[in-house]
């Protein structure tokens, strides 16, 4: 982790009238894809994108790094900014939200739903750091509130993001595991959703945007961000099967 702090704030500084946009990574795609259609794109530029764990980049930002805007898988990561008096308050938006899935090969172990867990033949579950990403977090919540968390717990396999646990189940380290549902959608060809977990069991999973105190671009910045909540923007967002937020 440390040095995953010392290296991405360096790989996020900006060329020459680039501006910065970090994001969540299971945010990623969409928004390459957002930005790429944005109609001031041609005025302004395209942003760069920094994509990790909302965590992370929180740090990133807290250590100096450079960046414009913040999009991150969850509300605490904006709050915490606002707080340190990091980010404009005033151009907080939110822009989506998602659901927690269980993903496996498609002839893989059968798990129908969250309570099959302690009695199927899964001896790995790769899930999200609790301390780096908010899917972590996410996943503890509704594993505790199902009552699984201390009887899975010698079974889970942290990764330091969203992306990386998907990645853990498509290369076979981990026969399930517990992900955004617009990951299990990248894979689609290669693995299959087993269940989704009880939106209930869990804090909405709610993606957030805040344009940042230091930011060198704040007007291009808030447009983006205020175009993401439009019509347009959301249309893209859908297109990777993200829903509204609530």
């Amino acid at each position: 982790m440390a040095l995953a702090l010392w290296l991405l704030p360096q790989a996020a500084a900006p060329a020459s009238g680039r501006w910065v946009v970090s994001v969540a990574s299971s945010l990623e795609p969409a928004l390459r894809e957002a930005a790429a259609v944005w109609p001031d794109a041609g005025a302004t530029g395209q942003p760069l994108l920094n994509a990790a764990a909302s965590g992370l980049l929180l740090q990133q930002i807290r250590r100096g790094a450079p960046a414009d805007l913040l999009l991150a898988a969850s509300p605490l990561e904006i709050d915490r900014l606002v707080d340190d008096g990091l980010a404009d308050r005033g151009s907080r938006r939110a822009i989506a939200s998602n659901r927690l899935v269980a993903v496996a090969g498609c002839d893989g172990p059968t798990a129908r739903r969250l309570d099959d867990l302690p009695g199927a033949a899964i001896d790995r579950i790769a899930v999200a750091n609790v301390r780096t990403a908010p899917l972590g977090r996410y996943t503890r919540q509704a594993l505790e509130a199902a009552g699984l968390w201390e009887r899975l717990e010698d079974r889970l396999i942290f990764a330091e993001s969203a992306r990386q646990a998907l990645d853990y189940v498509a290369r076979g380290e981990a026969p399930l595991g517990i992900v955004y549902r617009t990951d299990a959608r990248l894979l689609a060809d290669r693995l299959c959703v087993a269940f989704e977990l009880p939106p209930e069991l869990h804090d909405p999973v709610v993606y957030e945007g805040v344009v940042l105190r230091d930011a060198t671009r704040p007007a291009e910045a808030r447009a983006f961000l205020d175009w993401l909540t439009t019509d347009g923007g959301r249309a893209v967002l859908a297109r990777h099967g993200f829903l509204p937020p609530p």
